[in-house]
């Protein structure tokens, strides 16, 4: 029997950069690596953990990252990208913005973020910016798989929103999921404590909950 895991409640306002985590019946944790922790007839699932036991369409995952100004200088010395619109008041003003907006790839890097976490093979990517992004914003992203075929490639869809509910960019994605041999090695790589995921080291915020 198919079930739909249920999303835990989040306060992006709180969670600055963690993948979502997942309750799943208990019936179904053998499917999963065994660093998922219990919360009574339910298991706490991690994102990579969902990729290492296959995943499904209709899969969603989420992320929220409150983007600061450290994150626009970065991004800009690594991308080059020295718009004056990021970095200039008049200039932006002049564009209609109320000040220096971020990138708009690094708002729409919580996408990547989230295909990272999944073992996301990407071949395209469709972005629709659709609002600024300043510095200081909490954007939220949801990812969800939409169709997979017979040789694992996917589509998928990605809403990104800010601290008002007001979607910021919206995403078409298309890539190729884990098959049975990757699924294998990330299985071996979650039984060694995924030592090359950085996100699955950082503390776990202690404001989520769920009602399964």
């Amino acid at each position: 029997m198919r079930f739909r895991m249920r999303q835990i409640t989040r306060n992006p306002a709180v969670e600055q950069t963690a993948s979502s985590r997942w309750l799943a019946p208990a019936a179904e944790c053998d499917r999963y690596g065994s660093s998922a922790h219990t919360e009574g007839p339910y298991r706490m699932i991690t994102p990579r953990e969902k990729a290492a036991a296959g995943l499904r369409v209709g899969d969603s995952f989420g992320t929220s990252r409150a983007l600061t100004h450290d994150d626009l200088v970065r991004f800009a010395d690594i991308s080059r990208d020295y718009n004056p619109v990021h970095f200039d008041h008049r200039f932006a003003k002049a564009r209609k913005f109320t000040g220096p907006v971020c990138h708009g790839l690094l708002a729409a890097s919580l996408v990547t973020e989230l295909g990272g976490q999944i073992g996301w093979l990407a071949s395209r990517m469709s972005f629709r910016f659709k609002r600024p992004v300043y510095v200081g914003d909490t954007v939220t992203c949801t990812f969800e798989i939409t169709a997979i075929d017979e040789n694992g490639r996917a589509q998928a869809t990605a809403t990104l929103m800010n601290q008002d509910g007001i979607t910021v960019i919206e995403a078409e994605i298309g890539g190729v999921v884990p098959g049975e041999v990757e699924r294998r090695i990330l299985r071996e790589m979650l039984s060694e404590g995924d030592p090359t995921n950085m996100l699955a080291h950082r503390p776990r915020p202690n404001h989520l909950s769920g009602d399964p």
